[in-house]
Parts: C-alpha cells; sequence; structure tokens
C-alpha cells in the first residue's frame, strides 16, 4: 500500500537568523517581541511532500519492505521588520530530503520481530534564514537495529553520523555544528 500527503502553510511574524548585532538590547530601547523586535522577522512559506510505502512479503524478506520519504522546502517571503539585522549568507529558499528503508523480519524465533531502518536526512539546497540547521550540503544517516518480543517488548540500538562541513559558523554553506561526533544510542521499552 502507499499513502502520500502533502502540506504548504505559512507562519507571519516569523523569527529569522540574525547576525551579531542581531539582539543587542540598550537601557534606551530594549525591544519586544511584539512591536520593537531587535532581531529580523519575516514571513515564511514552509511546504511538504511525504509518502510511504509497504511492499508485500518479499522472497528474501518475508515481513516486506517500508519505504518512507519525505520533501521539504521553505522560503521566507518577506521579512517585514529589521531586514538589516539578517545573518549575511544566508538564503531565502531551502529544500532538504529525507528518506528511509526498513526490512523487517517476522517470527525470527518464537514471538520476536526484527526490523533494520536505515535513514538519511539531506539538505539538498540553500542556507535557510529561517531555520539555522538547514544548511546545503548538510544532514545525518542513521542505522538501526529493532527488536520486539512478544508486540510489547522493544529494544532499539541506532547509530547516527552527522555530515557536512565541520564548523559553527552559520553564515558559511555546508556548516554542520555537530559534523565532528555521532552517536550510538540503547533504548527500551515497554507498552501496557
Amino acid at each position: 500500500a502507499t499513502n502520500v500527503a502533502g502540506e504548504v502553510s505559512v507562519r507571519t511574524h516569523a523569527p529569522l537568523i540574525g547576525s551579531s548585532a542581531a539582539g543587542s538590547q540598550t537601557t534606551a530601547d530594549m525591544g519586544n517581541a511584539n512591536n520593537n523586535p531587535l532581531y529580523p522577522v519575516g514571513n515564511v512559506m514552509v511546504g511538504l511532500v511525504n509518502a510511504i510505502y509497504g511492499s508485500p512479503a518479499l522472497s528474501f524478506d518475508p515481513g516486506g519492505i517500508t519505504l518512507i520519504g519525505e520533501v521539504e522546502w521553505d522560503n521566507v517571503f518577506r521579512v517585514t521588520q529589521n531586514k538589516a539585522l539578517l545573518m549575511p549568507g544566508r538564503s531565502s529558499n531551502s529544500a532538504s530530503i529525507d528518506a528511509e528503508v526498513e526490512p523487517a523480519y517476522f517470527e525470527v524465533l518464537p514471538n520476536l520481530e526484527l526490523q533494520f531502518p536505515v535513514s538519511l536526512s539531506y539538505n539538498v539546497a540553500g542556507n535557510s534564514e529561517w531555520n539555522a540547521g538547514m544548511n546545503h550540503g548538510t544532514g545525518t544517516a542513521t542505522a538501526s537495529i529493532v527488536a520486539t518480543y512478544l508486540q510489547n517488548w522493544t529494544a532499539q540500538l541506532s547509530y547516527t553520523q552527522y555530515f557536512g562541513k565541520v564548523g559553527t559558523n552559520a553564515t558559511q554553506p555546508q556548516i554542520q555544528g555537530m559534523a565532528d561526533r555521532s552517536y550510538l544510542s540503547l533504548n527500551l521499552s515497554h507498552t501496557f
């Protein structure tokens, strides 16, 4: 079965990514978020399309494979206040893609199911003026092993790797604040 969905939303008076001069308060001008923000403000449109597909049983994977994908685009279509305080090097349009493949194996042992999800998130275009984490050429890759026992105990071991140029200067393209690290997580849950 396949499901496809989409969404378009507009956010007005959204805080945008400011330069180092943004947010500077003085005793004469303390600023406020409603009518005197000390950072750039604008209107943002966000669109996304996502899809999920579940395959039937396959000869090499009797549990089938689930494919999930999403494309997101955002656009700062109007800066309404403090345009001069925008962070240089950012772009009004940006886009990202996310994809996941999850093979499933049922009854590997009595009452035990295994899934092996692998996912990739990649920022394909632009350095967003609205979302500091959406920088072209950055993203994450995650591989997991999920074991479910008796349909109420779940254990998940995941490894996530960040990629893109290491750094914290958000004005430069391909900056990933966490590219110099990765992490391993183990989760155990029980439902009642």
